[in-house]
């Protein structure tokens, strides 16, 4: 079976039957897996307007041939690919310059090369913005709208090729193994073990103890001592407005904290430890050390699983 993966970043607006059903869940979870025939993508796309249908059109995605990972962002995808040099090709609406090639406006029906100069080893895209991991470093890089820091280039302004993650406090390049993209904001998993995130801070996602926007990553702090960073972090996932991370020795469940909406700013000891952690836009779940899943959050539209 392929090891292909998607990473989905669309945000979606659930306030209104947010508060109403909130709850948390043990579930039995089957995972569906994407898989990628010979390396070529395809994407799945609803019949008509209707979002309730289940029916599904499936169309070439440009002739891309994905190495290993696609991320889709809320209108524009990006993947690693096999042909490339570069590692990347990009295509959908490039208004902000999500495409990565030096060029803004307009809608790309076929993918186009993003001006990486080195292999990517992982991608991962928010709303209007993405983001990758090089080979060379490797080093982080991001594109596309930037009007609340989520390039992380200690600027504002939209970027059309990637730009390397700057990090306080001096203004470093991040080295990091591991990426993941909320909607307006981006986390990674530092060489060091270290977490740092960048971008809207709204609700204190950024997990800094502050709610300030940010232009260049930001060590995620400890709830327990709010003078140091979170260490031996082992996963990290950024949502819509949430992100979470796992901190604890590797090889075995870590314990699980959360900032930004519903949390504090400086971060929140869940009590609950996971060997992995995936956050939505108003919901998260986690797999607990016997591999059993733990959702808790917005149910609004049946996010937990619960049957309810």
């Amino acid at each position: 079976m392929s090891n292909s993966s998607l990473d989905s970043s669309v945000e979606k607006n659930s306030a209104e039957r947010a508060s109403s059903r909130r709850t948390k869940s043990w579930i039995a979870v089957a995972a569906a897996v994407v898989v990628v025939a010979g390396g070529a993508v395809a994407i799945a796309t609803s019949q008509g307007g209707d979002s309730q249908r289940s029916g599904t059109v499936v169309t070439d995605a440009g002739g891309v041939a994905a190495r290993t990972t696609i991320a889709v962002g809320g209108s524009s995808s990006c993947a690693m690919t096999t042909t490339n040099p570069a590692g990347a090709k990009c295509w959908g609406s490039n208004s902000y310059g999500q495409a990565g090639n030096f060029s803004t406006g307009g809608d790309l029906t076929s993918a186009v090369n993003v001006e990486v100069m080195q292999r990517v080893s992982a991608i991962a895209a928010g709303a209007s913005h993405t983001c990758a991991l090089g080979d060379a470093g490797p080093h982080v890089f991001c594109w596309g709208l930037n009007t609340s820091g989520q390039v992380a280039n200690n600027t504002f302004n939209n970027q059309v090729a990637p730009q390397g993650v700057l990090i306080e406090p001096n203004n470093g390049f991040l080295t990091a193994k591991a990426i993941s993209a909320g909607s307006a904001h981006t986390c990674a998993l530092a060489a060091t073990d270290l977490a740092y995130c960048w971008g809207n801070n709204g609700s204190g996602r950024l997990g800094n103890g502050l709610t300030t926007n940010s232009s260049r990553g930001v060590p995620v702090k400890d709830p327990g001592n709010s003078t140091q960073a979170l260490p031996r972090v082992r996963a990290i996932s950024a949502g819509g407005t949430q992100t979470c991370a796992i901190s604890g020795d590797a090889g075995a469940a870590g314990q699980v904290y959360c900032w930004g909406t519903g949390y504090a700013a400086t971060g929140t000891n869940t009590g609950i430890t996971a060997k992995a952690v995936s956050v939505g836009n108003s919901h998260t779940c986690v797999v607990l050390a016997d591999s059993s899943v733990k959702c808790w959050g917005d149910n609004a539209y049946g996010q937990l699983g619960n049957g309810s």
